[in-house]
């Protein structure tokens, strides 16, 4: 699936961004405009993701019934209410 290899591509980006920054934050040669490219690039990444992971539960719910639909939302505000 090509959302699988967008997630996974988003993914690894995300993981060598954050490995990067970590390395740079370590370094003697540390520079402030680097780090925080690589941390825009972290957060792009991570950004993606959720945006993949919301369109792939929007195609699922788009192929629920309507009942199916009312049982999702009454469990996702379930946990929304478990969350605070």
């Amino acid at each position: 699936e090509i959302t699988e290899s967008l997630v996974a591509h988003s993914e690894a980006s995300l993981v060598q961004a954050m490995n990067e920054l970590h390395q740079l934050s370590l370094s003697d040669n540390y520079d402030e405009a680097r780090a925080k490219k690589l941390a825009r690039s972290a957060a792009d990444a991570h950004g993606e993701m959720a945006l993949l992971r919301a369109q792939n539960e929007q195609k699922i719910i788009a192929l629920l019934s309507p009942e199916q639909r009312k049982e999702v939302a009454a469990k996702v505000a379930g946990k929304a209410n478990l969350m605070r």
